[in-house]
């Protein structure tokens, strides 16, 4: 596994080519990492890339076009290589294409871009997802980045909380086991602010579809101190981690777990997209501070 680091005099950020994943987003100023570190003992991953699925999968299989294929839970973008295509002092591309191993669990033809772009105070990434082949593809794609919470360490957890770039009036998708149900509750009413505690996430994660804002940001109650996380072209948005985890994720998907209740193909399923031939779906995120 490679490692790059891309740095200006207010952050630095690592990015493993396993995944094209993020490892690291730190603060030089006031020497503070908010990106979560991985601890094995609650979370073993920073922020990984989640492709050609979101979510859990019923009995870890999907059925395409008449044929079943092994997958597991968020697919295997971010256990894969990511080959470099391109770095300079503030960038790099990555890109994972088909290959032998993927069409073992995922037939469909697929070119894979994640580029990264050093901002003043943080990280820019970029997605392109390609259809090189004659027939539409098919495909789900997300991010999920864990987050420090606290953010620091002199600050208690319970002073955080999340602001929306709007007000969001917005049901919740309820979650169970790790599936969808099909029922959604009410949630968000003319609401900018979700305080962040334990029990918020006893039911497991918050999910939440077509939101009006583009952006949530972690703040305490405490301090100025801030981290932003900006994205477009994304459907659903997960908030996640679980009681007791010194971490929460802030995740924009398109796409989202099966629905226990209604297993459907995997061209049906919800949240799925459909690219035509020779065509790019693009979306994109940035994680900022102040």
């Amino acid at each position: 596994m490679t490692q790059i680091k891309l740095e200006n005099d207010f952050i630095s950020v690592k990015i493993n080519d396993k995944g094209a994943e993020l490892v690291s987003l730190y603060n030089k100023i006031n020497d503070t990492e908010y990106l979560w570190q991985a601890d094995p003992k609650y979370w073993a991953r920073n922020a990984p890339i989640l492709f050609p699925i979101v979510g859990k999968i019923l009995d870890n299989k999907i059925n395409i076009k008449g044929q079943e294929y092994e997958m597991g839970q968020h697919g295997f973008a971010r256990d894969l290589t990511h080959h470099l295509k391109s770095q300079t002092d503030d960038s790099v591309n990555y890109l994972l294409h088909d290959n032998e191993i993927t069409k073992v669990k995922y037939p469909y033809s697929f070119e894979l871009n994640t580029a990264y772009s050093l901002l003043k105070n943080g990280i820019q990434i970029n997605y392109k997802i390609r259809n090189p082949s004659e027939e539409d593809l098919y495909f789900s794609f997300g991010n999920h980045p864990a987050f420090n919470w606290p953010l620091n360490e002199n600050n208690p957890k319970n002073s955080y909380y999340l602001e929306f770039e709007k007000k969001e009036t917005a049901n919740r998708i309820w979650f169970e086991d790790g599936f969808i149900t099909g029922e959604e509750k009410p949630y968000l009413k003319e609401d900018k602010i979700i305080k962040l505690h334990d029990q918020l996430f006893i039911n497991d994660v918050l999910i939440f579809k077509n939101l009006e804002s583009n952006s949530i940001t972690l703040k305490s109650d405490l301090s100025n101190e801030q981290l932003k996380v900006s994205y477009g072209g994304y459907e659903y948005m997960g908030i996640w981690t679980t009681p007791g985890t010194p971490f929460v994720c802030i995740e924009p998907w398109c796409g989202i777990a099966d629905n226990s209740n209604n297993p459907v193909d995997y061209e049906n399923k919800l949240g799925v997209q459909k690219l035509s031939p020779g065509n790019d779906f693009n979306c994109h995120v940035s994680y900022t501070f102040n």
